[in-house]
């Protein structure tokens, strides 16, 4: 609801003076990939139909490429990302989403797709919002520093690394991490370290 009000209360997402996509983060989901924070950029800006982003891009040759909306969905039913191209209308794809919701990502995603705007999903993000969610993202942050993330901490249930969900965007592993190094929070880790959360070796 808060994101309804502030861009209700500013310019719209399609003001004509605007030539670029609007990116929005959550503050609580402190483990977005930078590469998906780029993809999503490069997703929702237009751009020639000859610059091959993704399958996506099926304009004819020499025109423009609209850009689409970029969604990473979060465990508790929101998002914790979203680009929006600076056509969608932000009266339209905003103002009847059903905010703190368990179905917050798919009124979103809906609100986008009946404004005409395409809509691609990033990488599943997970809210930190109670004190066991901390605790899980200090889980979480351990099994990656020692590359052993095979574990659904959320859940507890056993998944693949490789599920869907888990992965980053499709497309972002052809050129779109080029000069970025792996994403890793370190900024979080430190703080959860600072915290006593966690320690060099795992999870206090």
């Amino acid at each position: 609801k808060l994101l309804a009000d502030m861009v209700g209360k500013s310019s719209n997402v399609n003001n004509n003076n605007r030539n670029e996509a609007v990116l929005f983060l959550g503050m609580d989901s402190p483990e977005i990939p930078m590469e998906e924070i780029v993809y999503g950029l490069m997703q929702s800006n237009d751009h020639p139909s000859n610059e091959k982003l993704s399958k996506n891009c099926n304009a004819s040759e020499g025109k423009t490429f609209h850009g689409k909306a970029h969604m990473c969905p979060a465990n508790d039913g929101g998002y914790g990302l979203l680009s929006v191209p600076k056509h969608a209308p932000s009266a339209g794809i905003f103002s009847l989403v059903r905010w703190s919701d368990p179905l917050t990502a798919v009124s979103q995603l809906k609100a986008l797709t009946d404004s005409g705007v395409g809509v691609s999903l990033g990488k599943l993000m997970y809210d930190v919002d109670e004190p066991g969610d901390v605790k899980e993202l200090a889980v979480r942050l351990a099994r990656l520093w020692d590359g052993e993330n095979k574990t659904n901490c959320s859940s507890g249930e056993n998944q693949s690394e490789d599920d869907s969900l888990t992965r980053l965007s499709f497309g972002i592993g052809t050129g779109v991490s080029a000069g970025l190094s792996k994403s890793y929070p370190h900024h979080t880790r430190k703080a959860l370290l600072d915290l006593n959360v966690m320690h060099c070796d795992g999870v206090n």
